[in-house]
């Protein structure tokens, strides 16, 4: 499946490309190009790697992350990720990242923006719940691939300690396919003072990615 998302992706297979375009077009591999297009669209989909509450107005989210996907029939990918998160009035937080996604030698820009709502702010006794939309876009001339997702998110915190899932749905839009995904995700935002830690696991598709943060935040 890698060497068909690398043929995609790079242009030095372009006479690959258009031989494996035109096999597609007559129907004798669209299945696999769908597989390939959901797994490396999933990799690069939009990770929350935070709690779903809001921040505040006077709230910021600084930090580097890293991901990486299990990609079952080929190379796995790898996303290297700076992330800035602002807390907004009545309940609103904006946030993105810039950041690269490496498979088998090759590194790709990787961009990603989130706008997020607090239907349920939180408080010591009650959870956070929250809805996030989301994209994210990979720079690349020979393959044009971005993806759009909503989830629903919770999370409550315990002292130091912040559990959180989510549940939504992707889609990745490319020039060789569009694929709809389901999305399930959940972690730990760990807050020690100012910096905290963050551990997640997100399932969209047939891809498990596996990620961490370090960050500042107040």
């Amino acid at each position: 499946m890698t060497s068909s998302l690398a043929t995609l992706s790079h242009p030095r297979h372009l006479a690959t490309v258009l031989a494996t375009l035109t096999l597609a077009l007559t129907g004798l591999s669209t299945s696999a190009h769908a597989d390939a297009l959901a797994d490396f669209g999933a990799a690069v989909s939009y990770k929350p790697q935070q709690p779903v509450e809001a921040q505040g107005v006077t709230g910021f989210d600084i930090g580097v992350g890293a991901s990486f996907s299990d990609i079952k029939d080929g190379e796995d990918v790898s996303v290297t990720r700076v992330n800035l998160h602002k807390g907004l009035p009545f309940g609103f937080d904006i946030g993105g990242f810039v950041g690269n996604a490496h498979q088998d030698g090759e590194s790709y820009s990787l961009r990603g923006y989130e706008l997020r709502y607090a239907l349920l702010e939180g408080s010591t006794v009650t959870p956070a719940i929250g809805l996030r939309g989301a994209y994210t876009k990979l720079d690349n001339d020979a393959l044009d691939l971005s993806t759009k997702s909503l989830d629903l998110g919770i999370s409550k915190g315990f002292a130091f300690l912040t559990p959180y899932a989510g549940v939504g749905r992707v889609w990745v839009d490319s020039t060789v396919d569009d694929v709809t995904l389901t999305k399930t995700y959940a972690g730990l935002n760990i807050g020690l003072g100012l910096f905290a830690v963050d551990i997640e696991v997100d399932k969209t598709g047939e891809v498990t990615t596996y990620g961490l943060k370090a960050a500042l935040r107040w």
